[in-house]
């Protein structure tokens, strides 16, 4: 930890402020109040509350985070540190390099999002891309309970009601088997797909343990579709329509 934060350090300059939180190396050219709300709510109890709900063990590295106050910052300071200006005013996890890489001003969804895919890394390295998405993304809208992370209704929700309603929305069983290019180039309708399936499996009680059933088997299903229907108790042509009603039935 000592050695990541000197490396930033010497990498971002004084006017940053820095701090360790669980394994997180932080760093932010923002407000303080807001860095300090961010480290203690995001990185702290939005960690215990993943750690608590579906890891084993806590992570052998340490990760970085770097938490940007506006676009500008985000943008220069990705270039310079990773080589590439982002694709998205968000935010991204960096494999490669442990890193999350923030527009911060664009709120904490993101942080929560991919902080998912950092410590999964470590925990269930071969998740596939539509479950390692559908979580991630379930959680940019959340609650923190005493039972951990409770995912809320948010802004893709019209995005999957959309396709729905237009017919372009794949089945649950092509968009869980499908390639991870084919899954990227659906615009954001595979992700948010992805996303109200896992809130469904939330409000029916079984997510966390089709995350755990799925990690635990996965030389068994690699796509998970056994696990699903393992936890619903039905096949997902059974699931899918009342699946599709109750996304319908939403609202923002």
């Amino acid at each position: 930890m000592d050695k990541a934060l000197a490396e930033m350090r010497k990498e971002l300059g004084p006017s940053f402020r820095y701090q360790a939180v669980r394994c997180f190396a932080a760093a932010s050219d923002g407000h303080p109040l807001r860095f300090a709300r961010v480290c203690q709510h995001t990185l702290g109890s939005c960690y215990d509350a993943y750690q608590k709900q579906f890891f084993r063990k806590e992570p052998k590295h340490v990760y970085r985070v770097y938490l940007f106050k506006n676009d500008a910052s985000f943008r220069s300071h990705a270039k310079k540190l990773f080589g590439r200006v982002p694709d998205t005013p968000f935010g991204y996890y960096l494999h490669k390099h442990r890193a999350l890489v923030m527009n911060i001003a664009t709120g904490g969804g993101t942080l929560v999002h991919e902080m998912f895919h950092a410590l999964v890394d470590e925990d269930f390295p071969d998740i596939p891309l539509w479950a390692n998405e559908g979580i991630a993304s379930l959680f940019e809208q959340c609650q923190v309970t005493e039972s951990g992370l409770v995912g809320l209704v948010n802004w893709r929700l019209p995005i999957v009601q959309r396709a729905i309603r237009e017919n372009k929305l794949p089945p649950l069983r092509k968009m869980m088997t499908m390639k991870d290019l084919e899954f990227y180039r659906s615009g954001g309708g595979n992700y948010a797909a992805a996303r109200y399936f896992m809130l469904y499996l939330q409000k029916e009680g079984v997510l966390v343990t089709f995350y755990k059933t799925f990690r635990d088997n996965f030389k068994r299903d690699g796509t998970g579709v056994e696990f699903v229907e393992k936890v619903l108790g039905r096949k997902l042509e059974e699931v899918e329509p009342e699946w599709r009603k109750w996304v319908m039935s939403l609202k923002r």
